[in-house]
């Protein structure tokens, strides 16, 4: 079995990772995989060969090497990176379910961050393979076919260079080897492109830029926090307090880059609501990661311009289930009057013979507190249901609705 590097993992898990460490160091939260289009994934890997998949990445140790690239970014305070250093990332339980298994890990949140990218990649390769074997179809013709579809997309691409991407695709990539052809393909064919990759691993070997920023969790976390602490404006006041410090640690380095924001773990509409002017000034853009892209980019026009700030100033990433003609397509509506990058992923390194399975890896607990989501998609909210109605309820309080 190739053993797991410490590094092949996604950027935002670092910078979360260390936002967590210094503000949230003591939180123990739990983890879950969530198979959100019911993929019978038990059909074909058993518990046991789960639990072979993932015990080697629960040993995995940053290595000297590694630990020299990131300390030469000047993202990263050295007590962290020490700290990094001698980590041990927390086990996780592969639980036999009625319908087959699923797989948790509990531990101090600044630690299990780290299972999330490592895990759904394992899973997502060994199941995409199964299917692969089952099929009767060969490796080596599945890559061939693989290329074709990548190549097409790459001449496409190449007939819009006004369309600049990163690759965000490790969790759900169909290996670490085809992961690592596709990106040495996009940055040969599309080097004015390719604005650089989630996987610090690929980051570092082909001297790319890390891109990403934050996820759903912290929102998640930090806003169960507020509310077991009897917090009359829960949501509001934990999104500010996690703006803060985002901004405190990142907004000074890497010329602000990393200063955009997800806005849709409450609703878009509530986000922007607590996103005070001065910052919204400061953030150099806003992640769409569900709902309508082109909606949602024509209320950023709205509330950019009804604050005086010119939105040609800022921008906004698209990261929700794309595919190329949809990067045309949101591109095209926006030329000239707003900004718009993408973070791409399934469509580009899992995109050969089967459909990728959609399994995310979430929050669902800290401090024994539970953890929700209310995304700008219902589709995409998270259980248990009677959480999800206490925070729509709070959400509603504040008179952001969906």
């Amino acid at each position: 079995m190739t053993q797991h590097a410490f590094l092949d993992n996604d950027f935002y898990a670092l910078t979360m990772a260390q936002l967590i460490w210094k503000h949230y160091p003591h939180q123990v939260v739990t983890y879950e995989l969530i198979n959100r289009d019911d993929t019978p994934l038990s059909d074909y890997l058993t518990a046991g060969e789960v639990r072979e998949l993932l015990q080697p990445i629960q040993a995995t140790k940053i290595s000297p090497a590694e630990l020299d690239y990131l300390r030469a970014q000047g993202l990263f305070e050295s007590d962290f990176l020490d700290q990094l250093a001698t980590m041990q990332m927390p086990p996780v339980q592969v639980c036999e379910t009625a319908d087959g298994w699923t797989v948790k890990a509990q531990g101090i949140w600044w630690q299990a961050i780290w299972w999330e990218t490592p895990a759904l990649a394992a899973i997502t390769s060994a199941y995409q393979h199964r299917r692969l074997a089952e099929s009767g179809i060969s490796l080596d013709q599945a890559h061939q076919y693989g290329l074709a579809k990548l190549d097409a997309k790459i001449e496409l691409l190449k007939q819009h260079p006004n369309i600049r991407f990163a690759e965000f695709g490790a969790r759900r990539r169909f290996s670490r080897d085809w992961q690592q052809l596709v990106v040495e393909r996009l940055q040969g064919q599309l080097p004015h492109q390719l604005a650089g990759t989630s996987n610090m691993m690929l980051a570092q070997q082909f001297g790319l830029p890390m891109i990403g920023t934050m996820a759903h969790q912290l929102f998640m976390g930090t806003a169960a926090l507020a509310l077991s602490q009897g917090h009359q404006h829960a949501l509001g006041y934990s999104q500010q307090q996690v703006l803060e410090q985002w901004e405190d640690m990142y907004g000074s380095v890497n010329d602000g880059k990393l200063l955009v924001f997800l806005t849709d773990t409450y609703s878009t509409r509530l986000s922007l609501r607590y996103f005070q002017l001065e910052m919204a000034e400061r953030w150099v853009g806003m992640r769409q990661d569900s709902g309508d892209p082109i909606a949602y980019g024509e209320r950023l026009l709205g509330w950019y311009f009804q604050r005086g700030i010119d939105p040609m100033q800022h921008f906004m990433l698209c990261s929700d289930s794309l595919t190329v003609p949809k990067m045309i397509e949101i591109a095209n509506h926006f030329q000239g009057r707003l900004p718009v990058r993408f973070g791409i992923g399934t469509n580009l390194v899992n995109d050969l013979i089967h459909d990728a399975p959609h399994l995310v890896w979430k929050i669902v607990d800290i401090d024994s507190q539970p953890v929700v989501k209310l995304s700008d998609d219902p589709g995409k909210f998270s259980e248990p249901a009677a959480a999800v109605t206490r925070y729509v309820q709070e959400r509603e309080k504040l008179g952001a609705a969906a």
